[in-house]
């Protein structure tokens, strides 16, 4: 898995231009990137909550957009409080599409939250140990999000907890 998240994050280095992009149906990629999650949500006591319009349509690549939503899920799943509650929601508004995925647990400090997306960046070595991973996944999703000429960002307050943030243009 590190290597091919290696390569992948080399080959979008080289701005290659032999990507194939297409009508994607987000709200389908968003679906079925939900689901290897609910029963470990389930078994972690977890509650998902969804507030997914259907049948949004943006120009891109369907796996690299279902890679995406995996590792936001994959990361909400992992540093949610437990018995806690991960939100995903995707809206079209006007000319964008709205994507978040938020999870309550643990607030990534201030400090932290700039670095978040750099290559092999951890918040806490500790995490390392307990939750295995490279600091590759959300350097990945940027990489994914930037060349589908959308904008990731990431904010984290007791309130609301951690939430992803990705806006898409429709065209």
């Amino acid at each position: 898995k590190l290597v091919e998240d290696m390569l992948f994050l080399a080959k979008s280095d080289m701005d290659r231009e032999d990507r194939i992009y297409t009508a994607v149906d987000l709200s389908e990629c968003l679906w079925s990137s939900i689901l290897p999650f609910e029963s470990v949500a389930f078994e972690r006591g977890i509650v998902l909550k969804q507030e997914i319009q259907d049948h949004i349509e943006i120009i891109g690549n369907e796996n690299e957009l279902k890679q995406l939503a995996a590792i936001l899920m994959d990361n909400a799943c992992k540093y949610v409080e437990p018995e806690g509650t991960i939100t995903i929601n995707l809206k079209r508004v006007l000319d964008k599409v709205y994507m978040q995925i938020a999870n309550t647990g643990e607030i990534i400090s201030r400090e932290d939250l700039p670095h978040l997306f750099e290559r092999f960046y951890r918040v806490d070595e500790s995490r390392v140990r307990k939750e295995g991973g490279y600091g590759l996944g959300l350097s990945i999703a940027k990489t994914i999000v930037k060349e589908h000429r959308g904008k990731i960002t990431v904010d984290s307050t007791k309130e609301e907890g951690t939430v992803f943030q990705i806006v898409f243009p429709i065209k």
